[in-house]
């Protein structure tokens, strides 16, 4: 049967379409087929393939959970696991504070160890090598600030002190102290400081008496406050000038126990002469006008038997500050322990002559009173 021209026509249309889609099906094959092979042939000769550009996560500037913990090896752990990972966006400070957190806990238990046992010795001189090490490395860095870069110091030459078993770098085996780093002390000057001239023999006990003082409630960093105000009075006053802090220890009402000045130098508490071969504990608070707490007076109790013991000081001469001279330091509250403790009855006063002179350089507001 022959077909007649319009359906032939229509079967000639359709077949031309048929051979465009085919023709486009084809090109699109080899179009693909083209691309999927040029990505794993390698740059004509003369060519360099750029690499991608790293990933380059942004920093984070959030406050590390661990930070205000206190020290325990658990803490330590943390910190070392958020170095190795969340800390590794963290911006410059925290990776610093972390590198310094570990350093210091480190140092710390490192000197607790010691002073509890010093026939640990060489088992404990491994982890103050690490420690002195840590902050040695930080002393590298130009990222840190100006208080992290005086911790680090202050910390490697503590690390040394130890390693090389230099005396008065330890503080009393029995008592838990704060280190001067972990409360933010001032960098000392030797210069303006005498070296203690022998073992120590005798104890001052005083009070603060601050006539704006930082009010206290029981978080350690008011208590650092604390402390930090009373040697920038000793260091910075009109009168004083010290080299440092003029108390070797300080007790805040929660029984915290501060180091203060390195016993390795004579303190400046008690005035001249006094401060000879003399150790001074300050109690923050006023004590003519408060009592002092029980945890302070535990504290202090325990800090003064182990110095007595460390130093073979006999009872009786552990002293409130108006034992050596006219002034109503440590508080009439507090002095009635010392007289307590000392088992005896109040020391007579000291008559005009028995008064040592001292320079202005040397006295302090919070030390005369």
């Amino acid at each position: 049967m022959r077909s007649s021209p319009g359906s032939s026509s229509a079967a000639r249309a359709v077949g031309g379409r048929s051979a465009q889609v085919g023709t486009a099906l084809l090109g699109l094959f080899l179009a693909l087929s083209t691309a999927g092979c040029r990505s794993t042939q390698r740059p004509p000769a003369g060519d360099v393939a750029e690499p991608p550009p790293p990933y380059a996560p942004a920093q984070s500037d959030a406050v590390p959970g661990w930070l205000g913990e206190p020290l325990s090896w658990e803490k330590l752990a943390r910190v070392e696991s958020w170095l190795a990972n969340e800390g590794r966006t963290a911006t410059a400070i925290w990776r610093n504070e972390a590198e310094l957190t570990l350093s210091s806990g480190r140092l710390t238990f490192a000197r607790r160890e010691l002073d509890a046992d010093p026939a640990k010795a060489p088992a404990v001189a491994t982890r103050l090598r690490a420690a002195k090490a840590g902050f040695d490395r930080l002393l590298l860095r130009e990222d840190l600030n100006a208080g992290q870069r005086r911790r680090a110091s202050e910390g490697a030459e503590l690390a040394a002190k130890l390693l090389a078993g230099a005396p008065g770098a330890r503080p009393p085996g029995a008592i838990a102290t704060i280190a001067r780093a972990d409360w933010g002390a001032l960098r000392a000057k030797p210069a303006l400081m005498d070296r203690t001239s022998g073992p120590y023999s005798r104890i001052t006990i005083h009070h603060s008496a601050d006539n704006d003082p930082v009010v206290l409630d029981g978080s350690p960093g008011r208590t650092f406050a604390a402390a930090r105000d009373i040697q920038r009075a000793h260091m910075n006053g009109k009168e004083t000038r010290y080299g440092d802090i003029g108390y070797h220890f300080l007790i805040d009402p929660f029984g915290r126990v501060l180091e203060g000045r390195d016993l390795a130098y004579q303190g400046a508490h008690a005035m001249g002469d006094n401060n000879i071969k003399n150790v001074g504990i300050c109690l923050i608070g006023n004590f003519d006008q408060d009592k002092p707490s029980e945890a302070a007076l535990g504290a202090l109790r325990r800090l003064v038997d182990d110095l007595r013991g460390r130093y073979s000081i006999p009872r009786e001469r552990v002293y409130g500050h108006r034992d050596l001279r006219v002034t109503r330091c440590p508080g009439e509250n507090l002095n009635r322990w010392i007289v307590s403790y000392r088992g005896g009855a109040p020391q007579a006063p000291p008559t005009a002559l028995e008064v040592k002179p001292q320079a202005a350089a040397s006295r302090s507001p919070r030390s005369v009173r």
